[in-house]
């Protein structure tokens, strides 16, 4: 079994990081508990007033599922 954490991002149209899901084991997909993970991006960046309406999200190529 691989030793590996993976995270979330969400950053600027720069790269910046605005906000990152909490460290996950790596041995689940990238979609495991997503619906946690995303609620908690969302609502980091309105914590300094910055607004999330409008933005689009954008997946790697390896962004893994098991559906």
């Amino acid at each position: 079994m691989a030793k590996t954490t993976n995270i979330l991002s969400v950053n600027d149209n720069q790269g910046i990081p605005l906000a990152c899901s909490r460290p996950k084991a790596g041995q689940h997909n990238d979609l495991f508990a997503i619906e946690e993970q995303f609620g908690d991006l969302c609502a980091q960046p309105q914590v300094v007033s910055l607004r999330v309406g409008g933005l689009f999200l954008k997946a790697d190529a390896g962004f893994a599922s098991s559906q």
